[in-house]
């Protein structure tokens, strides 16, 4: 039951991102993603903010799996 919950919740907040992804595009067709609508609505101080923290967040993500993965290779 708790596994159907977190499936409904996770979807629930995706969809509510996708409808405020779409409606930022409306307001501003520009390229650049998560960046750009954090220039436009926050500043450049946030966008700088945002966009370092993607990318801290891409090579931890990468980082972690390739761990991971030795691990499991490892333990096998």
């Amino acid at each position: 039951m708790g596994t159907l919950l977190g499936f409904f919740v996770g979807a629930s907040l995706i969809c509510f991102m996708a409808i405020c992804l779409s409606c930022m595009i409306k307001c501003a067709p520009v390229a650049g993603g998560t960046f750009a609508y954090a220039y436009i609505g926050f500043g450049p101080t946030a966008a700088f903010i945002c966009g370092w923290a993607l990318v801290i967040s891409y090579i931890a993500t990468e980082g972690i799996a390739s761990v991971r993965s030795r691990r499991e290779r490892i333990c096998v």
